[in-house]
């Protein structure tokens, strides 16, 4: 299991990680979440589906006009001026693009240490500053759309359902990253994977979830938030 952690970071205490993988469980085990899971990526239904994640991989060191409206998929508005700043040249694009530049396209949360972290806090600060210094929440989408192996889409409801308290990203990712390390946790994501494909088949609902397992896990939690 890696336990590095960047220098200035706190370890999350035990009883908190426990406390937040039984969380887990109990949502991943919930007998309505395959169901659920498969309205989600439904592709008849209003639900962001897998149309968040395609093609994410089709630019990698770029940030893109799709990068965007597939961030705004999520319910989050991109604004004229953080557009323009995604977008055109200029020294908050630099920044975004030097710190996703750092971020290997295959890496993953679960085998993230100490160096990563301080990477993905580089990006993601890279992001907010582009985007604005409140909308953590878009924020968390933006970089889970270009690294869905490594971001977490953070939203209210997600860090609700976990008790995580207010939003503190150092936190956020060690819980996440406690998650996906964790072979239980791992075990029910796969079994919901095939549930929900057998759910659709059966109901004939046409839909793709072939998404990474941070990703899916996101879609567990918030569809039962």
């Amino acid at each position: 299991m890696t336990t590095g952690l960047p220098t200035d970071w706190s370890p999350i205490p035990d009883a908190t990680l426990r406390a937040t993988r039984e969380i887990a469980l109990a949502k991943l085990r919930d007998p309505r979440t395959p169901e659920k899971v498969a309205r989600y990526y439904d592709v008849a239904r209003t639900y962001a589906g897998a149309s968040f994640t395609a093609g994410y991989a089709e630019a990698p060191s770029d940030i893109t006009a799709a990068d965007l409206h597939a961030t705004s998929l999520l319910a989050v508005k991109i604004r004229p001026l953080p557009t323009r700043r995604f977008l055109d040249d200029g020294p908050l694009r630099t920044a975004v693009l030097d710190g996703l530049a750092l971020l290997p396209v295959d890496a993953a949360l679960s085998s993230a240490d100490g160096e990563l972290l301080t990477k993905m806090f580089a990006f993601h600060d890279a992001v907010r500053e582009a985007i604005g210094p409140y909308a953590w929440v878009t924020t968390s989408k933006v970089t889970a759309r270009k690294r869905p192996n490594l971001f977490p889409v953070r939203d209210r409801v997600v860090v609700n359902v976990l008790r995580l308290g207010g939003p503190d990203r150092r936190k956020d990712w060690q819980v996440f990253r406690a998650l996906m390390q964790n072979d239980d946790v791992l075990g029910e994501l796969a079994r919901v994977r095939i549930d929900a494909a057998n759910y659709a088949a059966d109901s004939g609902i046409d839909c793709k979830f072939d998404e990474p397992e941070l990703r899916l896990l996101d879609v567990v939690l918030w569809m039962n938030g």
